[in-house]
């Protein structure tokens, strides 16, 4: 993500200068950091969670990775991906023999 954040800031110093320049770059990292820090702290929680879990159950472990692999799974090859053009599956079909050959959409 930091090259999407530099390019971002880059964008940011060439519209603008001076002080407007350091209030739009502090924008727009604080809402960077704030959205990243949102979604992180639940998965922080989630991870101390099943790492307390893992310890005092070794074989929970196993089962807390077979399930976040088959969950993975699901989500990749499944109907909830927006773009099914970046999904495994949505390459298989759309460069298949069957779907005309290999079309550039």
């Amino acid at each position: 993500m930091a090259p999407v954040a530099v390019t971002w800031v880059r964008g940011i110093g060439r519209r603008s200068s001076g002080g407007a320049r350091a209030i739009r770059t502090a924008e727009f990292v604080c809402g960077y950091l704030l959205v990243w820090t949102a979604v992180g702290a639940p998965v922080y929680v989630v991870l101390a969670g099943t790492g307390r879990l893992s310890a005092d159950h070794p074989a929970a472990g196993r089962w807390i990775g077979f399930a976040v692999f088959l969950i993975a799974g699901l989500y990749q090859l499944g109907p909830l991906k927006p773009d099914s053009s970046s999904s495994p599956r949505g390459r298989s079909t759309r460069h298949s023999p069957t779907s005309g050959g290999s079309e550039i959409r």
